[in-house]
């Protein structure tokens, strides 16, 4: 009787509808050999959805994602300047810099915003110790 309820559950989660997101998949050890076993054993009504840095995976929907216009790239840098008290340090040449070299990607934006404030925060502190 227990090998029944046990096979009765299983065919219930086979034919359940499975949703497999993966994040950030090129950190996988064998981004290929993964790509290779989604791509044979995930199928309808079943979905994946992968999201990569890797230019060599496309799927059956494949969506490019940009990095964010000039617009956005600009309220970014004006917010986080502003909550990392780092306003006054950037003239217009360096936020227009921000964006064209770095393609309005907002990860790379930020953490040069935040080299930024640590370059502040150590002028503070070589200033007040004395130290040049």
């Amino acid at each position: 009787m227990r090998d029944h309820s046990l096979s009765s559950n299983f065919k219930s989660v086979i034919s359940a509808h499975v949703s497999l997101y993966c994040d950030n998949f090129e950190t996988t050890q064998n981004p290929t050999e993964m790509f290779q076993w989604i791509d044979s054993f995930i199928r309808l009504p079943n979905k994946a959805l992968i999201t990569t840095r890797l230019r060599d995976f496309k799927g059956d929907y494949p969506l490019e994602v940009q990095g964010m216009n000039e617009h956005e790239a600009r309220q970014l840098v004006t917010q986080t300047a502003a909550w990392l008290g780092i306003s006054d340090y950037l003239d217009e040449k360096y936020i227009a810099d921000l964006f064209l070299n770095r393609k309005g990607n907002p990860y790379i934006i930020k953490i040069l915003l935040g080299e930024v404030a640590k370059a502040k925060e150590g002028s503070k502190h070589s200033a007040s110790c004395g130290c040049h």
